[in-house]
């Protein structure tokens, strides 16, 4: 059946309804939290076995939840043996006409999994947060709180056009069910961490497996580890050029280097006022050093 709108009525022959109004937003805004507006829906310990909720908007298929103050939601019990997982969801309820922000409980077990989520015609849910209740549990601790919203167990909503697709950018976020091996990384808290204790069988976080870092750091790391160095004997008097690609006993020099990217160069001994050679090597290319005596000195040459 063919629909449309909106056009004002004439004697009542152009009527419409609420639905008529959300579907005006399909494929125009998807499903999620917006990054925006207020504190996006964070999911936070409160007192006891008790998460807050706070401030946000979200929307699920063209139908919005907005929340102007911190929501308290109770946490069931812990079991005294098992751990177990709580969804804290915001969810939609199409035969009630509301939307509402509620938990749901996984089952107990020696290896808990996540809650299912329904996301059918009638009920449609997405994951806040998710809570692990550890056994013997008595309140809710920040760091067993896992942010779902930048997955794609939420998303978000970024702008009227489309939501912004992260679930690729944030799949490093830590994950407890997840193996790492040392040198692997992972996101915990907005902050880049590198494994130094690799993490097999899965765990909770253990900060003492990890340690921070930034990506200029382990970028200059792997620089580091790609470079490799080669040594010149060199003698100089003042102002001469010297070619240390030339042959060394046996081994050509020039052959060794060509083809190659210069990173660094060194003088070890001897006093020196430049030092220079082309950044990539290629046949017959050597290397400067101007001296302001003559002297004998070791030229460490960095290349990749």
């Amino acid at each position: 059946m063919v629909t449309y709108g909106f056009f004002n009525s004439v004697e009542g022959d152009r009527k419409y309804d609420a639905d008529q109004m959300s579907e005006y937003f399909e494929g125009l805004i998807g499903n999620g939290v917006y990054a925006s507006v207020g504190n996006a829906l964070a999911v936070e310990p409160d007192e006891g076995m008790n998460v807050r909720v706070l401030s946000g908007r979200g929307v699920i298929n063209c139908k919005w939840l907005s929340n102007d103050a911190a929501v308290s939601l109770p946490i069931t019990g812990s079991d005294p043996s098992y751990d177990r997982y709580t969804a804290v969801v915001m969810r939609l309820d199409v035969d009630n006409r509301l939307m509402k922000l509620d938990t749901i409980d996984g089952t107990p077990a020696a290896e808990p999994v996540k809650p299912t989520l329904t996301q059918s015609e009638l009920i449609y849910e997405l994951c806040l947060a998710w809570v692990r209740v550890n056994a013997g549990d008595v309140s809710v601790e920040e760091a067993n709180i896992t942010d779902a919203r930048p997955t794609e167990d939420c998303g978000w909503v970024t702008g009227l056009i489309t939501q912004q697709d992260v679930s690729d950018l944030t799949s490093d976020i830590y994950d407890e069910l997840h193996t790492y091996a040392a040198g692997d990384y992972c996101i915990k808290d907005n902050t880049l961490q590198k494994n130094i204790v690799p993490t097999n069988p899965p765990e909770v976080w253990d900060p003492t497996h990890w340690e921070a870092t930034n990506v200029g750091d382990e970028l200059t790391e792997i620089k580091s580890n790609l470079i490799k160095y080669v040594d010149y004997s060199i003698t100089l008097s003042t102002n001469q050029n010297v070619s240390p690609f030339k042959s060394i006993g046996t081994k050509n020099l020039n052959g060794a280097l060509s083809g190659h990217n210069i990173v660094s160069l060194t003088v070890m001994g001897g006093t020196s006022t430049q030092i220079a050679c082309p950044k990539y090597v290629e046949s017959g290319d050597y290397i400067n050093v101007y001296g302001n005596a003559a002297f004998t000195c070791t030229v460490r040459v960095g290349y990749i």
